[in-house]
């Protein structure tokens, strides 16, 4: 079995056929407008950031990891909600941030540390944007954990250099989808256009996103290698092909429209890094095994 064969699976014959002039006609307005946004960050949330300078030292100080999470407070709740949740059966509820570090271990506490912080860059900004696709908001932010997990997984896996910083590059490749998503629910709103059908949303999401993603990074302020690794269109590090393939992996979990890009995104990432079949099939369940654990977190 070739690795194009294993992704290339008979379900891509099932994706729901776009009109391409509805969908031409409508991608530069949502790409503008969503690049236009007058919301969009300024900085990644500085306690999230700082836990990543904290995880990258070789010998992590645990006490200084202590003191950072305990200055936000949905950092602090959502990691004491996952190491209880971790904890069950156990028997002894987890009530100190120190416990839960030793608890959950450091991987993973930066995990539920820029998870919970970028959390409000992956929501919407009102009920009304909420209500106007229900069934699409949930989906944003878990999918982007999920890929910051898989590719948090990869990168240790493969001993990739700056792995530590794996995980929020998974996370922020996605950064362009909601706030495209937001454009479309604002124009839906204002009257500009009528609500477009959930698959031509996913499409206009997935096309226009890649280059809103750019224009928020940028506003981020991120250091120059992350940022670069979070670029869709770098490709000369190791970390961004795995956040790529982490992204791709998570587009055919979800069944997004047009699948063949993913499998031929993933079939490239993987092609780069030089897995084999069986690597590019482990990494494949374990996008499935982490879409469970991010709605865990999400919810946590």
């Amino acid at each position: 079995m070739t690795l194009l064969s294993l992704v290339a699976t008979d379900a891509l014959a099932e994706a729901p056929v776009l009109d391409p002039e509805q969908l031409g006609a409508l991608l530069y307005r949502v790409r503008s407008r969503a690049i236009a946004d007058r919301a969009l960050p300024t900085s990644f949330p500085a306690v999230a950031a700082r836990v990543v300078d904290v995880l990258e030292q070789e010998d992590v100080d645990v006490n200084q990891l202590v003191r950072l999470v305990q200055q936000d407070v949905a950092i602090t709740a959502t990691l004491l909600g996952v190491a209880n949740s971790a904890a069950m059966g156990v028997g002894r509820p987890v009530t100190e941030v120190r416990d839960a570090i030793v608890h959950l271990g450091t991987r993973e506490v930066g995990a539920v540390a820029i998870g919970a912080a970028g959390r409000a860059l992956f929501e919407p900004r009102s009920r009304v944007e909420f209500e106007t696709f229900a069934t699409l908001w949930p989906a944003m932010y878990q999918d982007a954990l999920g890929a910051g997990l898989t590719a948090d997984w990869l990168a240790h896996t493969l001993r990739a250099p700056g792995r530590e910083s794996a995980f929020i590059a998974g996370m922020l490749r996605e950064l362009g989808r909601p706030t495209t998503l937001r454009a479309i629910a604002g124009m839906v709103i204002a009257g500009e256009i009528d609500r477009p059908d959930d698959a031509t949303v996913a499409t206009l999401v997935d096309e226009a996103g890649p280059e809103v993603g750019r224009a928020l990074i940028e506003n981020l302020h991120l250091p120059p290698a992350l940022a670069a690794v979070c670029d869709e269109r770098g490709d000369s590090t190791p970390l961004t092909q795995i956040a790529r393939l982490a992204a791709a992996a998570g587009a055919l979990l979800a069944a997004r429209p047009r699948p063949w890009r993913w499998a031929s995104q993933a079939h490239d990432a993987a092609t780069r890094l030089g897995l084999s079949v069986a690597q590019l099939r482990a990494t494949l369940t374990r996008r499935g095994e982490d879409a469970t654990a991010a709605r865990q977190l999400a919810t946590a």
